[in-house]
């Protein structure tokens, strides 16, 4: 999922918290391609920073 300044890895993360789904882990891919890219693994309920440019991946592993 490709995010934007108005709806974030947060944003999602909210959501997704709203919807009893906090298990669920999400990877952030922040300034991918970039000398400053970072790849994060957090479960939903550990999101709560704001990311630069990102992709976001939503895993339901069961």
């Amino acid at each position: 999922m490709v995010t934007d300044g108005r709806c974030g890895p947060r944003e999602i993360a909210a959501q997704l918290m709203a919807r009893g789904k906090g298990h669920r882990w999400m990877v952030i891919g922040e300034n991918l391609a970039m000398e400053n890219e970072r790849i994060h693994w957090l479960p939903v309920s550990a999101v709560e920073d704001e990311y630069e440019m990102n992709a976001v991946v939503i895993l339901d592993e069961r």
